[in-house]
């Protein structure tokens, strides 16, 4: 179970550098929390309807899709994002299923959600409303609650609030973001760098270029000026780019390049046998903070 796990992890995180957030790294859930508290945002437009296919790649090979609906309703909005990623994790190839939905508010903060997510050796549920300053939570069939700082934003939904609000070319703006993945809530800083003209099936398209700073994660999003994500790159070489459900579905590789390759750290030297190896050390500098 234990070794589930740790894979499990692995495989998370990409789902969720994938997502509207490439935002919700699994492998780190302490430490690193900002005690100050982000500003209530003035709301200066109304986010539009939107559905929109991405295409998800790491590096130049095809390893899933994601669907992104966010449609207005009575006192605020409702998101949802579908996505799918086959991964490779030791050799391991997983077909990975993440759904989240949710219901936010007019100021595009969290109000209740509904996350799964599915693996053929994994199933996680979990759903919760957002109560004054804590969240109720029911995780695989169990109760609990969650202190949070409010407001709070879906890690899928956070570029639509930053598109709701009157940022300035070059201006920060930090948000507490919840991740129904790690059921942990993190600051994450979003900075306006620009626009910016990029080509998206065949047309160019005017956008606002957003990059994100999420525990020391670097994160780009290109989104257009009625607020519509049409691609984003992300850590492990992800990027998810706008197309249609046809293209989405199609030409997915059969076998990924392996993620623990790609995150591992090179010993120096070839370990004979490490199947006999019972203990290991590891030795770490230049890192004094780090949550050990």
């Amino acid at each position: 179970m234990a070794q589930e796990t740790r894979k499990l992890r692995l495989t998370t995180v990409a789902g969720i550098c994938c997502t509207v957030l490439f935002l919700g790294l699994l492998g780190v859930r302490l430490g690193f929390f900002e005690e100050n508290r982000p500003a209530l945002l003035p709301i200066t437009r109304k986010t539009p309807a939107t559905y929109t296919w991405l295409e998800i790649f790491q590096e130049s090979e095809k390893i899933g899709y994601s669907h992104r609906r966010v449609l207005p309703q009575d006192g605020g909005y409702r998101i949802s994002e579908k996505t799918f990623m086959r991964i490779n994790t030791m050799g391991m190839v997983q077909d990975i299923n993440l759904l989240t939905t949710g219901v936010l508010a007019k100021d595009m903060s969290l109000s209740a959600f509904d996350f799964e997510l599915k693996s053929s050796r994994f199933n996680f549920k979990a759903s919760g409303k957002v109560k004054p300053n804590e969240i109720e939570l029911v995780v695989n069939g169990q109760p609990s609650s969650l202190p949070v700082k409010t407001p709070l934003y879906l890690t899928a939904g956070i570029f639509d609030a930053v598109s709701a609000v009157d940022i300035k070319i070059g201006e920060t703006r930090t948000f507490n973001i919840f991740d129904p993945a790690s059921m942990s809530q993190r600051p994450i800083k979003v900075t306006f760098t620009g626009l910016d003209k990029i080509k998206i099936l065949g047309q160019e398209i005017n956008t606002r270029k957003l990059e994100t700073d999420f525990m020391g994660a670097k994160h780009t999003a290109w989104v257009t000026l009625t607020g519509e994500i049409v691609q984003e790159t992300g850590p492990l070489g992800i990027t998810l780019k706008k197309s249609d459900a046809s293209r989405a579905f199609s030409n997915i590789a059969a076998h990924t390049r392996d993620l623990t390759r790609l995150v591992s750290v090179d010993a120096g030297r070839k370990i004979d046998h490490p199947e006999k190896i019972k203990k290991s050390f590891i030795n770490l500098m230049g890192c004094p903070n780090c949550p050990i």
